[in-house]
């Protein structure tokens, strides 16, 4: 019985093969055909994100060295600005300083003055 099984088993095979055979392999054949059209145009997408991913670093190289340049050049102004607000804040400083003394000069010169109109 079981080679009539095994027979049965080979016959049904061969009948599929012969009312479904064609029909298989034109399935085959398109799937083959959908899996090579979807491998290209994967293989496509791959290298448009790999060229805008190049291109993105690129500019977000180019940004940055531009924000890097922008900062240097504020700090050395900010540099600048600072160093000439201490240097105006020293002569203002020593102008007082001098404006004092002027003061006590004159107060000097005044009392001087007066002693003399009074000893008159």
């Amino acid at each position: 019985m079981s080679e009539n099984t095994a027979d049965d088993g080979q016959s049904v095979d061969a009948i599929r093969d012969i009312l479904f055979g064609r029909q298989m392999r034109v399935y085959d054949e398109r799937f083959s055909q959908l899996e090579q059209s979807l491998e290209k145009q994967l293989s496509g997408l791959r290298n448009d994100i790999g060229e805008q991913l190049g291109q993105y670093k690129t500019l977000q190289q180019a940004q940055d060295q531009g924000l890097s340049d922008e900062l240097a050049g504020l700090s050395d102004e900010l540099n600048s600005t600072r160093q000439a607000l201490i240097s105006s804040v020293t002569d203002q400083v020593d102008s007082l300083r001098k404006a004092s003394v002027s003061r006590q000069d004159l107060a000097t010169l005044l009392r001087d003055l007066a002693d003399k109109i009074d000893h008159k």
